[in-house]
Protein backbone atom coordinates (compact mmCIF):
# COMPACT_ATOMS: atom_id res chain seq x y z
CA UNK A 1 0.00 0.00 0.00
CA UNK A 2 2.97 2.35 0.07
CA UNK A 3 2.45 2.98 -3.64
CA UNK A 4 -0.88 4.64 -2.90
CA UNK A 5 1.01 7.95 -2.79
CA UNK A 6 2.49 7.44 -6.27
CA UNK A 7 -0.30 7.85 -8.87
CA UNK A 8 2.03 6.80 -11.72
CA UNK A 9 2.28 3.38 -10.00
CA UNK A 10 -1.46 2.90 -10.29
CA UNK A 11 -1.06 1.93 -13.95
CA UNK A 12 1.47 -0.78 -13.09
CA UNK A 13 -0.10 -2.53 -10.12
CA UNK A 14 -3.33 -4.46 -10.60
CA UNK A 15 -4.86 -3.31 -7.33
CA UNK A 16 -4.92 0.34 -8.39
CA UNK A 17 -7.76 0.17 -10.90
CA UNK A 18 -10.55 2.51 -11.89
CA UNK A 19 -13.50 0.10 -11.57
CA UNK A 20 -14.53 0.19 -15.23
CA UNK A 21 -15.37 -3.53 -15.46
CA UNK A 22 -16.52 -6.30 -13.15
CA UNK A 23 -12.96 -7.69 -12.92
CA UNK A 24 -11.30 -4.31 -12.49
CA UNK A 25 -10.20 -2.98 -9.14
CA UNK A 26 -11.20 0.40 -7.80
CA UNK A 27 -9.13 2.74 -5.68
CA UNK A 28 -10.66 6.04 -4.64
CA UNK A 29 -8.78 8.66 -2.68
CA UNK A 30 -10.06 11.75 -0.86
CA UNK A 31 -8.08 14.97 -0.60
CA UNK A 32 -8.99 18.52 0.32
CA UNK A 33 -7.27 19.76 -2.85
CA UNK A 34 -5.42 18.04 -5.65
CA UNK A 35 -2.08 18.92 -4.06
CA UNK A 36 -2.95 18.09 -0.45
CA UNK A 37 -2.18 14.78 1.28
CA UNK A 38 -4.64 11.92 1.08
CA UNK A 39 -7.17 12.09 3.93
CA UNK A 40 -9.07 8.92 3.07
CA UNK A 41 -9.24 6.06 0.63
CA UNK A 42 -11.32 3.05 -0.35
CA UNK A 43 -10.03 -0.03 -2.17
CA UNK A 44 -12.28 -2.58 -3.89
CA UNK A 45 -11.48 -5.62 -6.03
CA UNK A 46 -12.87 -8.87 -7.42
CA UNK A 47 -11.16 -10.93 -4.70
CA UNK A 48 -13.30 -14.07 -5.04
CA UNK A 49 -12.54 -14.17 -8.76
CA UNK A 50 -8.80 -13.59 -8.33
CA UNK A 51 -8.40 -15.90 -5.31
CA UNK A 52 -10.91 -18.68 -6.01
CA UNK A 53 -12.11 -18.42 -9.62
CA UNK A 54 -15.65 -17.36 -8.68
CA UNK A 55 -17.20 -15.93 -11.85
CA UNK A 56 -19.98 -14.00 -10.10
CA UNK A 57 -19.88 -10.19 -10.39
CA UNK A 58 -18.90 -9.50 -6.78
CA UNK A 59 -16.59 -6.88 -5.37
CA UNK A 60 -14.81 -7.10 -2.03
CA UNK A 61 -14.46 -3.80 -0.24
CA UNK A 62 -11.02 -4.52 1.20
CA UNK A 63 -10.23 -1.25 2.90
CA UNK A 64 -11.86 2.00 3.88
CA UNK A 65 -9.78 4.44 5.87
CA UNK A 66 -10.08 8.08 6.88
CA UNK A 67 -7.42 10.07 8.72
CA UNK A 68 -8.56 10.46 12.37
CA UNK A 69 -8.91 14.27 12.20
CA UNK A 70 -11.42 13.88 9.33
CA UNK A 71 -13.54 11.04 10.68
CA UNK A 72 -17.27 11.65 11.17
CA UNK A 73 -17.20 14.36 8.51
CA UNK A 74 -18.87 12.33 5.73
CA UNK A 75 -15.71 11.34 3.87
CA UNK A 76 -16.16 7.60 4.50
CA UNK A 77 -19.80 7.80 3.46
CA UNK A 78 -18.83 9.67 0.28
CA UNK A 79 -16.19 7.11 -0.61
CA UNK A 80 -18.65 4.24 -0.11
CA UNK A 81 -21.26 6.07 -2.22
CA UNK A 82 -18.77 6.33 -5.09
CA UNK A 83 -18.14 2.58 -4.80
CA UNK A 84 -21.87 1.81 -4.84
CA UNK A 85 -22.51 4.03 -7.88
CA UNK A 86 -19.60 2.53 -9.81
CA UNK A 87 -20.64 -1.00 -8.85
CA UNK A 88 -24.14 -0.35 -10.14
CA UNK A 89 -22.73 1.15 -13.35
CA UNK A 90 -20.62 -1.93 -14.20
CA UNK A 91 -23.16 -4.55 -13.01
CA UNK A 92 -21.81 -5.72 -9.66
CA UNK A 93 -24.34 -8.04 -8.01
CA UNK A 94 -22.87 -7.87 -4.48
CA UNK A 95 -20.35 -5.81 -2.53
CA UNK A 96 -19.06 -7.45 0.64
CA UNK A 97 -16.33 -7.16 3.23
CA UNK A 98 -15.23 -7.62 6.81
CA UNK A 99 -15.64 -4.98 9.50
CA UNK A 100 -15.01 -4.45 13.17
CA UNK A 101 -18.05 -4.72 15.46
CA UNK A 102 -17.53 -1.04 16.34
CA UNK A 103 -18.33 -0.06 12.73
CA UNK A 104 -21.59 -1.99 12.32
CA UNK A 105 -23.69 1.17 12.64
CA UNK A 106 -21.66 2.87 9.89
CA UNK A 107 -22.13 -0.02 7.44
CA UNK A 108 -25.82 -0.37 8.28
CA UNK A 109 -26.32 3.36 7.65
CA UNK A 110 -24.72 2.92 4.21
CA UNK A 111 -27.36 0.34 3.25
CA UNK A 112 -25.37 -2.81 3.94
CA UNK A 113 -26.64 -5.83 5.85
CA UNK A 114 -24.21 -6.78 8.60
CA UNK A 115 -23.69 -10.11 10.34
CA UNK A 116 -23.34 -10.56 14.05
CA UNK A 117 -19.79 -11.00 15.35
CA UNK A 118 -18.42 -14.22 13.83
CA UNK A 119 -21.32 -14.38 11.36
CA UNK A 120 -21.04 -15.29 7.71
CA UNK A 121 -22.44 -14.64 4.25
CA UNK A 122 -23.89 -17.08 1.74
CA UNK A 123 -24.90 -17.06 -1.91
CA UNK A 124 -28.61 -17.15 -2.71
CA UNK A 125 -28.04 -19.86 -5.36
CA UNK A 126 -25.33 -21.96 -7.00
CA UNK A 127 -22.19 -20.01 -7.83
CA UNK A 128 -20.40 -20.08 -11.19
CA UNK A 129 -16.81 -21.32 -11.01
CA UNK A 130 -15.11 -21.37 -14.40
CA UNK A 131 -17.28 -23.80 -16.44
CA UNK A 132 -19.27 -25.26 -13.57
CA UNK A 133 -21.75 -24.31 -10.90
CA UNK A 134 -21.06 -25.17 -7.28
CA UNK A 135 -22.57 -24.61 -3.90
CA UNK A 136 -20.38 -22.10 -2.14
CA UNK A 137 -19.70 -22.68 1.54
CA UNK A 138 -20.33 -19.81 3.93
CA UNK A 139 -18.01 -16.83 3.66
CA UNK A 140 -16.63 -15.94 7.05
CA UNK A 141 -13.70 -13.87 8.22
CA UNK A 142 -12.86 -16.55 10.78
CA UNK A 143 -11.66 -13.97 13.30
CA UNK A 144 -14.83 -13.06 15.17
CA UNK A 145 -15.39 -9.78 13.35
CA UNK A 146 -18.52 -8.97 11.36
CA UNK A 147 -19.19 -9.14 7.63
CA UNK A 148 -21.21 -6.69 5.58
CA UNK A 149 -22.94 -7.10 2.22
CA UNK A 150 -24.97 -5.07 -0.23
CA UNK A 151 -26.74 -7.17 -2.84
CA UNK A 152 -28.14 -5.39 -5.87
CA UNK A 153 -30.89 -7.59 -7.29
CA UNK A 154 -31.32 -5.21 -10.25
CA UNK A 155 -27.73 -5.71 -11.43
CA UNK A 156 -26.90 -9.03 -13.06
CA UNK A 157 -30.23 -10.73 -12.29
CA UNK A 158 -28.84 -14.09 -13.50
CA UNK A 159 -25.93 -13.89 -11.04
CA UNK A 160 -25.76 -15.26 -7.53
CA UNK A 161 -26.09 -12.59 -4.87
CA UNK A 162 -24.56 -12.63 -1.42
CA UNK A 163 -26.66 -12.25 1.72
CA UNK A 164 -26.28 -12.57 5.46
CA UNK A 165 -26.40 -16.22 6.46
CA UNK A 166 -29.11 -16.88 9.02
CA UNK A 167 -28.17 -18.50 12.24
Amino acid sequence: MTLIHEPESWQTYWRFGVGQTVRDNLLIVARKTEESPIIGFCWVDAAMYHDHGVEEPWWCLNALAVVPDYRRSGIGRSLVNVVKRQADKVGIASIYGVCYPSTVDFWSAQGFSVTARGGSLEADRLVRLKDQEVKLGPLSDGEGDCMFVRANELCAPDAAHLRVRPG
